[in-house]
């Protein structure tokens, strides 16, 4: 019998083939998030029970407080232009706070009745809250306008999942899938980008496999996978090495990781409004098979891919401040996180589970 030559691969025997079983379902990676809910514990200040704002960034104090009040956007730039003047002079007392309100109402750009109705406690507390005050129906409705306006960029699927969040009071957080933000997710320009580059991954497994004569489709998870950890800062521990074990058979490999998408507000401005940036990835794998086929042969590979992204749809302490990089402090920001804290119905974070399946297919010469 002649062997087999597959391109410039030449092969004494034919390469031993493992194709995956019917029915079966192979975890290829896993990066948890902090979701509370299948994942790693919730973020603390994912918490709605946690309402006190935990950051030492000034004008992320000075919004929420603002906020919570129902100040408009336009009163909450006096507010913080206000609050920078006494920055570097111990602080903001009452006395001060108190008669920079009075002005507004005089020059017309605050009502007096909500003048009247900021309590003596939050005035003390300035910039933190009083927390033993509930937030008024027209401020819940304010921030409700706030968001949704910042939201509508994002269009229906947008809208769609502000209405779910508005309503929503399950805690710890529900898992919630919208087939809407499936769909915008399989044709956002960076998450095809980082699904091709996993999927080149794949393949270049794949060819170091033949090269040393078996096919196993179990190989295609390496290292201390399929889940892979993340430090405090993100990073996944211990790094990815470039070449590791495959699962099946030990043989030094190249390795496998998440790929979770790079977001951008122009090439991916529906995902970008909803998700702003996804937390965790759940890759699997079924129906694979590998065979030879052609003259001269050549290596046929297909299978099916599900990618699963988890995001929390709430806001952390961090999403109240600006930031160089990302879009965080906006007034809709803060306003999401005001509602999530200190509105008395709904507004609760729920988490985001995107699904998309993709054909995994190609050749290998």
């Amino acid at each position: 019998m002649r062997a087999p030559v597959l391109g410039a691969r030449l092969f004494l025997v034919p390469p031993k083939i493992t194709n995956q079983p019917a029915g079966d379902r192979l975890v290829l990676v896993r990066l948890s998030t902090f979701d509370g809910n299948g994942g790693r514990p919730l973020k603390p200040d994912l918490d709605s029970a946690r309402r006190q704002l935990v950051s030492k960034d000034l004008l992320a104090r000075v919004r929420v407080w603002g906020a919570r009040l129902g100040l408009g956007s336009a009163l909450l730039d006096a507010l913080e232009q206000f609050a920078l003047a006494f920055a570097n002079k111990g602080g903001v007392g009452r006395t001060e706070l108190l008669k920079f309100l009075k002005d507004l109402v005089a020059a017309g750009k605050l009502e007096l009745s909500s003048l009247l109705s900021i309590p003596p406690g939050d005035l003390l507390a300035f910039p933190n809250l009083d927390l033993g005050r509930p937030m008024s129906a027209s401020a819940v409705t304010l921030n409700e306008n706030l968001l949704g306006n910042e939201m509508s960029v994002g269009g229906a699927v947008a809208k769609e999942m502000f209405a779910a969040w508005v309503t929503q009071s399950a805690t710890p957080p529900a898992l919630r899938r919208f087939p809407s933000l499936d769909q915008a997710t399989a044709t956002a320009a960076n998450f095809r980008k980082a699904a091709e580059a996993f999927e080149d991954r794949l393949k270049e497994n794949l060819g170091s496999q033949l090269d040393q004569g078996e096919i196993d489709y179990r190989d295609l998870v390496t290292g201390p996978g399929p889940e892979r950890l993340r430090d405090d800062k993100g990073e996944i521990v211990p790094p990815v090495q470039p070449i590791e074990e495959g699962r099946s058979t030990r043989r030094r490999l190249p390795s496998v990781e998440p790929l979770l998408p790079d977001l951008g507000i122009l090439t991916d401005t529906v995902v970008k409004i909803c998700i702003g940036s996804f937390q965790g990835i759940e890759v699997t794998l079924s129906d694979f098979e590998f065979h030879l086929g052609g003259t001269p042969p050549t290596g046929l590979y297909s299978g099916r891919l599900r990618y699963e992204l988890r995001d929390h749809f709430g806001v952390d302490d961090e999403d109240c401040e600006v930031r160089t990089r990302g879009i965080h402090g906006t007034p809709g920001q803060v306003a999401m996180w005001v509602l999530q804290h200190h509105a008395p119905n709904g507004h609760r974070p729920f988490i985001d589970q995107v699904v998309v399946e993709r054909t995994f297919s190609g050749t290998i010469f």
